[in-house]
């Protein structure tokens, strides 16, 4: 068989087609990795083969966000290798010629190089836009830890952070199956306030420095005013 590696994204349930060949797996998740394997049963055997795979240096495990990764170590026990999306495609250079600040989701990326910056009230914890734009050097402002905790926890503007939210358009607050860490809180449980912002404290925007993090709206109005973006983006 001339095939050296199998490489598996999304859905992570994938790679277990690939099991049964004997060649290396790569494995990297972009979210939550139990995607179409919600039942406890398919879960756990999910898990099983994720955890042989781990055990063979041949194969790799990994995720290209801190959220996942540690998402994963939560059900498994495995430390998986961060591999953040590099996103060096976009052929364009923050250029700021216009005044208006965006909050809006679909633009060219030679637009959104135009603007002064992009305000972000995110909707899941890993968004590939957002590597992109950093890619780009454009300023990016999003919540506090704090404030999207509380949006979070008061309306659930973070609707794509559990497979409930995303299919079923509710908010769990248990996990289907245990996990294996069990001195953290549940990262499937979105009426938890501690465990909310424990959970997207793993979030990308919180790990890239040079973010711009607004407490509230009047802050980020001030912000908006006062923030010396070009200098910021020179900075990335």
């Amino acid at each position: 068989m001339n095939v050296d590696a199998f490489v598996c994204f999304h859905p992570v349930s994938m790679c277990e087609l690939y099991m049964p060949f004997n060649r290396s797996v790569i494995i990297i998740s972009s979210t939550r990795y139990e995607l179409s394997r919600f039942e406890p049963q398919q879960w756990n055997k999910l898990n099983e083969n994720l955890k042989k795979n781990s055990q063979d240096p041949k194969n790799i495990i990994a995720a290209n966000n801190l959220y996942d990764a540690e998402y994963i170590r939560y059900f498994t026990g495995i430390n998986v290798t961060l591999l953040p999306s590099f996103c060096n495609y976009t052929n364009t250079d923050y250029n700021p010629t216009r005044e208006e600040f965006l909050l809006v989701p679909i633009h060219k990326y030679s637009d959104l190089t135009n603007h002064p910056a992009i305000i972000h009230i995110p909707y899941r914890v890993s968004i590939m836009s957002l590597f992109e734009q950093y890619r780009m050097n454009i300023p990016l402002l999003v919540p506090s830890l704090d404030l999207l905790t509380k949006w979070h926890y008061e309306y659930s503007v973070v609707n794509e952070k559990t497979w409930d939210q995303i299919l079923n358009g509710i908010r769990s607050k248990i996990s289907r199956i245990k996990g294996i860490l069990t001195n953290v809180l549940d990262p499937n449980n979105d009426l938890n306030c501690i465990s909310i912002r424990y959970w997207l404290n793993f979030s990308d925007f919180y790990q890239w420095s040079h973010i711009i993090y607004y407490e509230s709206i009047d802050d980020l109005i001030e912000k908006l005013i006062s923030t010396d973006f070009r200098m910021i983006s020179k900075k990335k």
